[in-house]
C-alpha cells in the first residue's frame, strides 16, 4: 500500500507539473478495492488539459503516450533503475526527461 501512495503522489507531480504544464490536468491512480488493495487490480486515469473525463481506452494515441510516459517517470522517481527501455519515445522527450530528474 505504501507503493501505491507514493505513486499517487508522484504520478500526480509528473503529470500535472512537466509533461503537461497545464493545472487544468489531472491523473489519478489508487487501488480498485481500498480496503483490501491485494485483491483486485490498480486504476489508472488521466484527464487531458482544456477535457472532460474519459476511460482510458477512449484517449487518443498522444493523449494514451503521455499518461504511459507520466507512470514511467512516477516510477522511476520511486524505484530508479539502471537504465530503461524505450523504444523512441524517449528521443522526443528527452527535454521533459532532464527537467524531471
Amino acid at each position: 500500500m505504501k507503493t501505491v501512495l507514493i505513486l499517487m503522489l508522484n504520478i500526480v507531480i509528473v503529470f500535472i507539473q512537466a509533461l503537461s504544464k497545464n493545472q487544468s490536468a489531472q491523473a489519478f491512480l489508487g487501488p480498485e478495492n481500498a480496503e483490501e488493495p491485494y485483491l483486485d487490480g490498480i486504476n489508472y486515469n488521466c484527464v487531458a488539459p482544456g477535457k472532460r473525463f474519459r476511460p482510458m481506452d477512449n484517449l487518443s494515441g498522444g493523449e494514451k503516450t503521455v499518461a504511459a510516459l507520466a507512470l514511467l517517470f512516477a516510477i522511476h522517481r520511486y524505484i530508479a533503475l539502471p537504465f530503461q527501455l524505450v523504444y523512441s519515445v524517449i528521443v522526443y522527450t528527452l527535454p521533459v526527461f532532464f527537467v524531471l530528474f
